[in-house]
């Protein structure tokens, strides 16, 4: 059986969750009047605005553990390529036909490095 996170890798991706969730939210309260309510829920317009940008950097440190946890993992071998052979497979549901893949198959391997690609967008 294939281990496909450990413990320290969901309490790290849990960590970004909450702190991206929190930092979104306090971002959008400063940002309309109209949603002022949020940092209002959020312990006030002051405890909001001290801990938006120190939650923020939580973030960033979470998401840069998880690219260096994840990156050797990320790269493309042989056997990716014969997986994506048999993509129309995995689609239909039809198991037996699909080569067996890593700890990450194809699919959440392009999917991680095009997220990663539109976040350098920005």
């Amino acid at each position: 059986m294939i281990e496909r996170y450990t413990m320290r890798e969901r309490v790290v991706h849990w960590v970004a969750a909450i702190a991206y969730m929190y930092v979104l939210l306090t971002g959008l309260a400063f940002y309309s009047p109209h949603l002022y309510w949020l940092a209002t829920v959020l312990g006030g317009g002051p405890t909001s605005r001290y801990w938006h940008p120190w939650i923020a950097l939580l973030f960033l440190a979470s998401l840069v553990w998880m690219l260096r946890t994840w990156s050797g993992d990320m790269r493309i071998t042989a056997q990716d390529r014969a997986w994506e052979k048999a993509m129309d497979h995995y689609m239909r549901n039809e198991d037996e036909l699909v080569p067996p893949a890593d700890r990450f198959n194809a699919g959440q391997k392009y999917f991680f490095w095009a997220m990663l690609g539109q976040a350098r967008c920005f």
